[in-house]
């Protein structure tokens, strides 16, 4: 093996980018990288690799034998700033290799280590390497098990870290506990700006945690918090936190059993918060008195640009508030009300508003059971109607392709508008 190296290395530079140009990015920077100083210097002239800012290695299923060849490209590394690493169940102890070689790396942005089997001790040894590092700005770590130990060796890292501004941690069972370190972070963060924490059934208790975080917190623009057991509680005082919070943008709270009564909290923060831009509340069962509440807070909200309500249940009279907002409305630009079980009754109401509004400009209407003569009423609202790009109407309930192609002529020039 010594010989073939060496005789690699006393190539011709043109011979060697030949070969170079037959082999992939990770063999270049895995295997050929650090076998001598002269390979190093042609391979740093090399066109491919001057320009090697993002590899993806993900999915491979990394042995150990491979992990030392990790910390080593991470050590020497010049210019990658996106690396992948995801689904390869490095597990701690390839974490460890990881986060010796970030505590000098000068250069990597994003990391991504997504079911990659870390435990709490792969966490302290990440908390440990942020501690150091300066320029990570987004680590992804969902669908680990860091659990609430490993959340507390991370969140005492932030205290001192001044890069990160994206942290994953979906899915990696998170109870109460986590969030109260987490929220006691929050509170003295300056720098990160997005949190992923789906999936981790936090409950009420650890909904009352973040809210405290969130009071006073001056940074964070994006959480999301699907999947969480938050309740109609939970989204109370998440509800109060919005109204002193002057800095959330996008809020996501898919899947929470929040029910109308949860959504009246919202509204009501809704009127006075004037930051959240994204609200998503898909899969929340909030019905047409939800819908109602919502559509009260669009009269006077002025901040809200997309408003996500796929499979609430708000049928047709759920439907009417809404687009009752709409004619008022000069906020909101995107409209997700896909799988409500509206019909021709809510899809008229919504033409009406469509001839008025001038700001909405996606309006998704999908898997619900509007029928021909609804459609129709879509359709000729569009004349009138000069803001609205996407239209989404499919899998409705017209299986009939010629009644389709009758609906897209009646269309003419903003046929490219509608999605059947």
């Amino acid at each position: 093996m010594t010989a073939i190296y060496a005789s690699l290395g006393s190539l011709p530079i043109e011979l060697v980018y030949r070969i170079l140009d037959n082999l992939d990015d990770l063999t270049i920077v895995m295997s050929l990288r650090n076998v001598c100083s002269r390979l190093n210097l042609i391979i740093d002239t090399y066109h491919r690799y001057q320009t090697l800012t993002m590899l993806n290695i993900a999915n491979l299923r990394w042995k150990t034998q491979g992990l030392p060849c990790l910390y080593n490209l991470l050590l020497n590394n010049t210019i990658l700033v996106t690396l992948d690493l995801s689904y390869n169940r490095i597990g701690d102890e390839g974490t460890w290799f990881l986060a010796n070689a970030l505590k000098n790396n000068k250069v990597l942005i994003s990391l991504n280590l997504a079911k990659n089997d870390i435990g709490f001790n792969g966490a302290q040894y990440l908390a440990d390497a942020l501690r150091e590092n300066t320029t990570l700005g987004a680590i992804v770590l969902e669908f680990n098990n860091i659990g609430s130990q490993g959340t507390e060796y991370l969140v005492h890292a932030l205290n001192h870290n001044r890069s990160l501004n994206i942290l994953n941690l979906r899915q990696n069972k998170i109870s109460a506990d986590g969030v109260k370190y987490l929220s006691q972070a929050l509170q003295n963060n300056e720098t990160l700006k997005t949190l992923v924490f789906d999936l981790n059934h936090i409950g009420q208790q650890g909904t009352q945690y973040l809210a405290d975080g969130l009071e006073n917190n001056k940074a964070l623009t994006t959480i999301q918090l699907g999947y969480n057991a938050i309740g109609v509680e939970g989204t109370k005082l998440l509800s109060n936190a919005l109204q002193k919070n002057t800095t959330l943008s996008t809020l996501a709270l898919e899947v929470n059993h929040i029910g109308y009564e949860g959504v009246k909290y919202l509204a009501n923060a809704l009127e006075k918060n004037k930051t959240l831009a994204v609200l998503n509340l898909r899969w929340n069962q909030i019905g047409n008195q939800g819908a109602q509440y919502l559509a009260n807070a669009l009269q006077n909200n002025t901040a809200i640009t997309e408003l996500m309500l796929e499979g609430d249940g708000l049928g047709d009279r759920g439907t009417q508030y809404l687009a009752n907002a709409l004619e008022n409305n000069n906020t909101l630009i995107a409209l997700n009300l896909q799988e409500n079980g509206v019909s021709d009754e809510g899809a008229h109401c919504l033409a009406n508003a469509l001839k008025i509004n001038a700001k909405l400009e996606v309006l998704n209407l999908s898997r619900n059971k509007i029928r021909f003569p609804g459609l129709l009423n879509l359709v000729n609202a569009l004349k009138y109607n000069t803001t609205l790009m996407i239209l989404n109407l499919q899998s409705n309930s017209i299986d009939d392709d010629q009644v389709v192609r009758q609906l897209a002529n009646n269309l003419g020039k903003d046929a490219n508008r509608v999605f059947w």
